[in-house]
């Protein structure tokens, strides 16, 4: 018998079927893969932290470039990102701190006009403190010590630290050792569990615990005002450290009276 027909035959009308079939199959790639771009990240990222704009399209071109390899491009990105967080950490604010007329402690350099204590320096730290930084610490706190002969207490303050590693650690340590030799206490206050967690498990916290870390800073200056006598401050009582004091300093400076001052808080 013959053999049977072709089911379809190369003709005009197969071709131009074909080319409809593909166009119309790129058509839908394309929306798909665009589908999945999305820029709005890509932008917000740039404006919240442009180190992070830039791993993200980094991170975009090169999953293109190396298509089909995506995991590279990938892998390179996050790469990129440990790179510059660590970058960014290397180098935190680091402010020496006074009491404010509401209380609370502010950096000196944004509020210059707040008064300090030539006895007490009060530092903080806005990081984690580990290798990446430690030195940098260490650095600034000598700096610090540099800067205020005077000083007899440096007061850290250590809220802002989330995390402390076996560096920085060291770090601590070494900084009680070299400023006690020049008389000057380095007391620690108001530490997070992570912070005393590394500090227990080194060992270094030794049996004066009681006179290095404190919960609170109030702690710690009420500590430091223990029998220091100060010609300035009539031997602490006048103290800028001292949340009535700042207040008092802070109408002197605005020329509010107490009378003012108690119409303003009924108002």
């Amino acid at each position: 018998p013959p053999p049977p027909p072709p089911l379809y035959t190369d003709t005009p009308t197969t071709e131009i079927y074909t080319v409809l079939t593909s166009s119309a199959a790129s058509d839908v790639y394309k929306r798909q893969v665009l589908g999945l771009v999305k820029f709005e990240p890509i932008k917000h990222a740039w404006k919240a932290e442009k180190h992070d704009g830039i791993v993200a399209v980094v991170t975009f071109v090169l999953t293109l470039v190396l298509a089909p390899h995506l995991d590279q491009g990938i892998v390179i990105g996050v790469v990129l990102s440990m790179g510059l967080f660590i970058y960014r950490t290397m180098r935190p604010r680091f402010a020496i701190t006074s009491r404010f007329h509401d209380g609370t402690f502010r950096d000196l350099k944004i509020h210059p006009e707040l008064d300090k204590c030539k006895n007490i320096v009060l530092i903080r730290f806005d990081m984690s403190l580990y290798y990446a930084n430690a030195g940098y610490f260490e650095t600034e706190v000598l700096r610090v010590f540099a800067d205020h002969p005077e000083a007899k207490f440096i007061i850290l303050d250590a809220e802002g630290i989330n995390m402390l590693d076996s560096t920085g650690q060291m770090v601590l340590a070494q900084l009680y050792e070299r400023l006690e030799k020049a008389g000057v206490i380095f007391l620690v206050a108001r530490m997070k569990r992570q912070f005393m967690l590394t500090i227990n498990s080194a060992g270094s916290i030794g049996p004066r615990a009681d006179q290095r870390y404190f919960s609170r800073l109030t702690f710690a200056l009420a500590y430091a005002w223990k029998d220091l006598e100060c010609d300035v401050c009539n031997n602490t009582k006048d103290c800028p450290f001292r949340a009535s004091v700042a207040k008092r300093l802070y109408e002197e400076r605005e020329g509010i009276s107490g009378k003012d001052d108690a119409t303003v808080r009924v108002a």
